[in-house]
């Protein structure tokens, strides 16, 4: 036989971990709670208890302790001349807002979550057309989202869905508001929001939202060392500087030996003047940028 106490915790429970879930339309109502009610020679065994906890049910409901309704199943005592009663049977909870009321914080953020859902697949830069098609993990992104981060998820999507974009570059976009990491830190995001193929093979969230949207990513600094004096004459007499690889590219130096070492410490250590020979170093994992490196392709030499 289910305490009220012991099933009010259970629904509270279930409200904390099952919330979204509801939400998003994922659970079938109503819920019917089994209350364990006693019968056969349970009941018959210990017909008092039986009565007593039954009382427990109705004064609850009567005090206005449970939403919902408790449905009941008469039952007659085994060999015992004591009539039939009327015991709980079952709880029904009608639906998500009458389970919330056992937890009324949470109750809170369902319906601030509803709310920011129901704008935003009514945004027409989103690519929702119901909550249901809101995948889970972008509602708790939103879920979470305090006011500031929800109202820059909005700014984010509208600016997108405005038209060409004026920038290059990530931080570039200039969307009142929104700090230029934003969007750097909430890529998954916008990109359920605005409809990036959720294709891994196309890169991480940020690089198929950078691609989506047309912008440039940020290149990778490359630490060059230039032994040679004539590589360093080019290059304003710097014996060693960083730069992306377009830079490079373009600029006058030209290697005839190139030297890829994995870990930085070389990089600086190495002072002699070596003919010709420029050091590329510290790039550990990330040495396959290098491919794009027009030096790769010119130098005679690439070790």
């Amino acid at each position: 036989m289910l305490a009220v106490d012991t099933a009010l915790a259970d629904l509270r429970l279930r409200c904390q971990k099952r919330w979204l879930h509801w939400l998003l339309g994922e659970d079938t109502w109503p819920l019917k709670i089994k209350l364990g009610s006693p019968s056969g020679d349970e009941f018959a065994a210990e017909p008092i208890a039986a009565q007593n906890w039954a009382a427990t049910w109705h004064t609850a409901l009567a005090e206005h302790r449970l939403p919902g309704s408790v449905h009941t199943v008469t039952r007659q005592p085994r060999k015992l001349r004591l009539g039939r009663f009327d015991l709980p049977h079952s709880w029904i909870i009608a639906g998500p807002e009458e389970a919330l009321t056992v937890a009324p914080d949470i109750a809170q953020r369902y319906r601030t979550t509803a709310a920011r859902l129901n704008f935003a697949v009514e945004h027409p830069g989103v690519i929702w057309d119901r909550i249901s098609q809101i995948p889970q993990p972008a509602a708790k992104t939103i879920a979470a989202f305090d006011d500031a981060d929800w109202s820059s998820a909005i700014a984010v999507v509208s600016h997108l869905a405005a038209g060409p974009i004026e920038a290059t570059m990530v931080r570039q976009l200039a969307i009142p508001g929104v700090h230029t990491k934003w969007i750097e830190q909430n890529p998954s995001l916008v990109c359920a929001m605005i409809g990036v193929p959720a294709d891994r093979s196309l890169g991480d969230p940020l690089t198929r939202l950078i691609n989506h949207i047309g912008l440039k990513a940020k290149e990778t600094p490359v630490h060059v060392a230039l032994p040679c004096p004539r590589l360093r004459a080019s290059a304003a007499n710097f014996q060693r500087l960083q730069a992306p690889i377009s830079v490079l590219n373009a600029s006058t130096i030209r290697p005839d030996v190139v030297l890829i070492i994995e870990n930085d410490e070389p990089g600086h250590t190495l002072t002699a003047d070596i003919p010709g020979a420029a050091i590329i170093h510290g790039l550990g994992f990330g040495a396959p940028i290098l491919a794009d490196l027009h030096w790769i392709a010119s130098a005679s030499t690439v070790l």
